[in-house]
């Protein structure tokens, strides 16, 4: 097995992230926190989804994805607002 030599290697077994690593990390987790923020506005009735889907930088496509993966509801489906208003 050939052993890396190069810097990058060496800073990492020291424990020491370069400023790539730091950069990658900082994006990540702004996207994270993006995605977390959008599906909570979307799930309170905030936004909408394509509005959502522009601030985490998604396609709408992609946030209906995120959107399932996460459990996150739209809203009312017709047949619940249908019941809602049989109701009164």
């Amino acid at each position: 097995m050939k052993r890396s030599t190069s810097k990058r290697s060496i800073l990492n077994l020291t424990g020491v992230l370069t400023t790539i690593e730091q950069a990658e990390l900082r994006s990540k987790a702004v996207h994270e926190w993006r995605l977390a923020k959008t599906l909570k506005m979307i799930q309170e009735g905030h936004w909408t989804i394509r509005r959502a889907a522009s601030v985490a930088g998604l396609n709408y496509h992609e946030i209906l994805d995120k959107m399932a993966e996460n459990g996150v509801d739209s809203g009312p489906t017709l047949k619940e607002l249908r019941e809602t208003l049989d109701s009164r």
